[in-house]
């Protein structure tokens, strides 16, 4: 007590002093030097009602003080803060979030906080945030109010005040500010692709606002199957911006907007064709920026999604590639469904939902697969929102090449008609009487119509001026339409007039990036650029720069670069493909780029973090480096960032890279380039579509993947994939012939990891089999495979070839109708105890062994299958690994809670007293909670279950009669392995009208409230997680096999 009492008058001093410090500084010019104390907290308070500062320079605006001091305030400012930009070369940093809301509070409790706000602008004249100066002078400023370029700072600032003693709730306010800020995101990233005034396309976006239904030109429903648009052709053609324009002209035309719509860029990382659920999530953040009074619903249902799809990615079962294509995000027609009824809320059916997908050579680029997986869930969409009675699906789709596989209306998009490029001329300024000469000599590609506008409009010489390009370059009708593009930029190069930036911008922009410090140690021996030391000698020097204001010389001319928002250039998309394009060709310029090339490589070498390393190996690809030495330098997550620039790079090193993006469209498409690859190239070929198509749920597909070649290395990963897919598809002849020779060229190879997992597929083929007959001989035929190099597996192997053993035998005594998959939970009574014995020892020398935890799940089975014999394995597995890893189903849930009770139970009886001494011990709060309940609400944390039972374990102990509990919940049959197998027995032997009568005859259930949508294998997979997640799982597969449709 004592101490928080000195605690609290020492604040209480120092608030006080703060406070008189500053009502006595207002008015003062010159002041005293403070305290260190005082001063410090002088420093924080004005960094707290900032957006960003240079810390160095808000010390100096504080006043004088000693040198060390203020290396201490700015050292003590630092630790609060992260780093925002850079500016002029300065690091800018923003106080944390945490701090500041500290410091702002403590402004506010003091009473000072008007004054603070006063003192920083008036005095120090330093940029408080509006949002944080009109709360704490009481006069709040509205987020409606604000400009688009505040709105970023001012979330931030609502952040900082929310809750705060005596400030104004900010909630509303916080919410209409992200609202407005994610209008504004997406609406400055179509004015970007719209680049301005809209011309030249004119019939074009008249057939594509006929096509999506807008304006609706009569009364009545729009129809409901239209065949989605895609409009395609070469880059430079302008679909982007034609696809811009329409949004912007047609649909965003108030709040709320004309019709629903949304604009999905296959880009963006955050977009995965493989999980199609993940385009109507961003769909859904854009519907909740333009829907004002839907916001809040909307934003629930993308909570929602998150958090199934956080947990598909924390799930531990989805390590396993076949898992993972059963996934709660692989279920897609659950999302369709409910995103089509939130969407009928928005618009009803004479109206059209417009859906534009931007950049599909992107999804064609990555598989061909996944052109056909986004055509089915399409397909579904349309059809569940006209089921919804919302309005219409209309599909704008842009790429550069026809898809046909895709099943839309193609829309080629070519070069501008003559009248239609020399209006477009005439739109960028360019005089009238110009433009047709310069359409005959550049002809109608938009991206060189533009360049040739901006050379025209800014040129200084009086060729150029008339529009004269036949003056410059005799052959001009020769070029193709990138080396057009060329010459006009290397002449509008020449036109800009500062000498170091003309240096400076060819071949300078090979560079991904640009700041001052890549302008002074990468650029400047290669482009020649000689700097001054200050900015004073800069004043003196007739034009010579720093490499700050070097920098800030590029910035300006807005036809070559743009600035990022950590305040780094890059160079426009457009112009850098054609400055590329121009280096290929040789001479000096390409001779100076390999220079940049090295010297980029020197500088970014030194830095560790990932996008610093990105633009090392950017520059290693482009110097053409081996993949070997590329290897020693990459880090996970380099080939996201790098992926923009693929097209940039030499022959050699795209296929170095694309490799590592698992692209595989290109070779998909030509047998040729297939058959031209070395072994290893076509096995990383093979793998990485076969896996792809296991996820898909194409095991068909994969396997003429995979035996597109009989051919494997040594050690290959193609035989545990061709496992997979002969399970999936029910073969388990083949499946244990591809696992057996599997196994021994692992082994063979010293690759023990792999052998071990072949040979646990190789069991499960056998016990899968059904085959009693052969099974004894088989597990005694893979008795003779060894795991060489590694014992710990080779015991493990033999442990899980004695249970298969121990199930076989229960199988032979079990009903002919029940699955060897599922027999887990017989009696062992039949079974020889010689192997249980066996199995026993081998048991205990694995758990004794060094690397027990990584045979948690095998040693729970086995405890299970032998805890009638052997009681004390039990208690050992539990005691080491605990009852579960990971999240249970409902009757592994109801299992767990009675083996707690009946412990509970037992023990409560063996000390004579009343039931729910265990539950008390674990910290039941109240009497009046049942232990039932209790242990129920318990096994519900999966986080802490297993370290209470081994607490109670430990003090209590487990009696072998609560032992016979734990010993079923161990040996409950392991469903997620049935599920590729089942799931592809029902897509073969029924109709979806079959399985519809199906479930409701043997299940008695409605299939339509368990699974939503057309795409028949989604529907499937949605059953088979609703059986697993009820209990009923194993029902299904037995009413299956009543109806003498066995799955095996």
């Amino acid at each position: 007590m004592s101490n928080k009492t000195i605690s609290l008058a020492s604040i209480s001093s120092q608030l006080s002093d703060f406070v008189d410090r500053v009502r006595a500084a207002v008015g003062q010019k010159r002041r005293p030097l403070p305290d260190t104390g005082t001063r410090r907290r002088d420093l924080l308070a004005a960094a707290a009602l900032l957006d960003e500062f240079d810390p160095n320079a808000l010390s100096e605006a504080l006043g004088p003080a000693a040198s060390d001091e203020r290396l201490a305030d700015a050292e003590a400012l630092i630790a609060t803060c992260v780093p925002v930009a850079q500016s002029g070369g300065v690091r800018m940093r923003r106080m944390r979030t945490t701090p500041r809301r500290r410091v702002v509070a403590q402004l506010v409790a003091d009473g000072v906080a008007a004054d603070a706000v006063r003192r920083a602008e008036d005095e120090l004249g330093l940029p408080v945030n509006p949002v944080l100066a009109g709360y704490l002078r009481g006069t709040s400023l509205p987020a409606a109010d604000l400009p688009a370029s505040q709105l970023a700072a001012a979330l931030q600032a609502y952040e900082v005040l929310r809750d705060l003693p005596g400030v104004p709730d900010t909630r509303a306010e916080a919410a209409e500010a992200e609202a407005r800020l994610d209008r504004e995101s997406l609406l400055q990233t179509l004015r970007a692709l719209a680049g301005g005034r809209f011309s030249g396309r004119a019939r074009e976006l008249a057939d594509l606002i006929a096509f999506a239904g807008l304006p609706r030109r009569s009364a009545g429903e729009l129809d409901a199957e239209v065949r989605p648009l895609l409009v395609h052709g070469p880059g430079g053609m302008g679909k982007s911006t034609l696809l811009a324009e329409l949004l912007l002209r047609e649909a965003v035309l108030g709040i709320p907007p004309r019709c629903p719509f949304a604009y999905l860029d296959f880009d963006r990382r955050s977009l995965s064709i493989e999980y199609p659920a993940t385009l109507l999530y961003e769909a859904l953040s854009q519907l909740a920026a333009f829907y004002p009074n839907a916001r809040e619903p909307l934003r629930e249902i993308r909570a929602r999604w998150q958090e199934e799809f956080r947990r598909d990615r924390d799930e531990p079962m989805q390590s396993s590639l076949e898992s993972a294509a059963f996934s709660q995000g692989r279920q897609t027609g659950r999302f369709t469904f409910e995103f089509s009824q939130a969407l009928a809320g928005l618009a009803p059916s004479d109206r059209p939902f417009l859906l534009v997908l931007d950049t599909f050579e992107e999804v064609q680029g990555r598989s061909g697969d996944y052109v056909a997986e986004l055509s089915g869930f399409l397909a579904d969409l349309q059809s569940q929102l006209a089921t919804s009675g919302g309005p219409r699906l209309r599909v704008i789709i842009s790429g550069r090449i026809p898809v046909p596989e895709l099943g839309v209306r193609p829309y080629p998009l070519g070069p501008l008609a003559p009248e239609a490029a020399e209006q477009f001329l005439i739109d960028l300024g360019v005089d009238r009487a110009l433009a047709p000469r310069v359409v005959k000599q550049v002809r109608g590609v938009p991206l060189t119509l533009r360049v040739a506008a901006e050379l025209v409009t800014q040129a200084r010489d009086e060729v150029l001026a008339e529009g004269e390009f036949d003056g410059l370059h005799p052959i001009w009708y020769a070029l193709q339409d990138a080396q057009i593009q060329g010459l006009l930029i290397e002449r509008y190069l020449g036109q800009v007039v500062d000498e170091d930036v003309r240096r400076l911008a060819y071949p300078g922009l090979v560079l991904r990036r640009i700041t001052p410090d890549v302008i002074r140690e990468v650029l400047a021996g290669p482009c020649r650029l000689k700097f001054v030391a200050t900015a004073a000698e800069e004043q003196g020097s007739r034009g010579r720069h720093t490499p700050e204001t070097l920098f800030r010389a590029l910035s300006r001319e807005v036809s070559l670069v743009f600035r990022e928002r950590d305040g780094v250039l890059k160079n426009l998309p457009d112009v850098r493909v054609v400055l590329l394009d121009m280096l290929a060709h040789g001479g000096w310029a390409a001779k100076m780029a390999r220079r940049i090339h090295r010297n980029a490589v020197t500088f970014y070498e030194r830095f560790p973090d990932l996008e610093s390393r990105a633009e090392e190996i950017y520059h290693r690809l482009q110097l053409g480096q081996s993949q070997k030495a590329l290897q020693q330098r990459w880090l996970p997550g380099v080939e996201r960032l790098l992926r923009e620039s693929l097209d940039e790079l030499p022959p050699a090193s795209q296929r170095i890279l694309a490799d590592r993006l698992e692209l595989t469209g290109e070779l998909e498409a030509d047998p040729r380039r297939r058959a031209a690859l070395d072994q290893a190239g076509w096995e990383r070929y093979a793998a990485r579509r076969a896996e792809r198509q296991i996820k898909l749920n194409q095991p068909a597909e994969a396997r003429t993947t995979l035996r597109e070649r009989e051919e494997r290395l040594s050690g290959s990963k193609l035989f545990a994939l061709e496992v997979t897919v002969l399970k999936h598809l029910q073969d388990w002849a083949g499946m244990r012939e591809v696992a057996a020779r599997g196994l021994a060229a692992a082994a063979d190879a010293g690759d023990p990891k792999m052998a071990y997992e072949l040979g646990r597929q190789l069991i499960q083929a056998i016990l899968l089999s059904r085959d009693l007959t052969g099974a004894p001989r088989a597990i005694a035929g893979a008795r003779g495979l060894s795991i060489k190099g590694d014992p710990v597996r080779q015991l493990a192997f033999e442990l899980e070839l004695d249970l298969a053993e121990i199930r076989v035998a229960q199988a032979a005594v079990a009903p002919a109708r029940e699955p060897v998959a599922f027999a887990g939970a017989l009696g062992t009574t039949e079974v020889s105890a010689a192997i249980e014995e066996r199995a026993a020892w081998r048991l205990r020398e694995l758990m004794a062994g060094p690397r027990a935890w990584g045979f948690a799940g095998l040693s729970r089975i086995a405890a299970g299958l032998l805890g009638t014999r052997y009681p004390e394995l039990i208690r050992e597995v539990v005691r080491r690994y605990g009852v579960a890893e990971g999240p249970l189903n409902p009757p592994r849930r109801r299992l767990l809670c009675r083996a707690l009770v009946t412990w509970d139970e037992i023990s409560s009886a063996n000390r004579r007293r009343p039931d729910g001494i265990l539950a008390d011990a674990a910290g039941r709060p109240t009497f009046d909670q049942t232990i039932e309940s209790w242990w129920s609400q318990l096994v519900d944390r999966q986080g802490v279950v297993n370290d209470v039972i081994n607490s109670l374990s430990a003090r209590f102990g487990l009696p072998d009669n609560a032992l016979r509990r734990f010993g079923e919940l161990f040996r409950m049959p392991p469903e997620t392995e049935m599920f590729a197998p089942l799931h592809t027995h029902l897509l073969d032997a029924m109709t979806p009208h079959d399985l519809t009568r199906f479930v409701a005859d043997e299940l008695g259930e409605d299939l339509s409230k368990i699974a939503k949508g057309t795409d028949q294998r989604d529907v499937v997979r949605q059953l088979l997680s609703w059986a697993h997640e009820q209990g009923r799982f194993q029902e299904l597969l037995d009413r299956l096999t009543t109806r003498n449709k066995p799955v095996t």
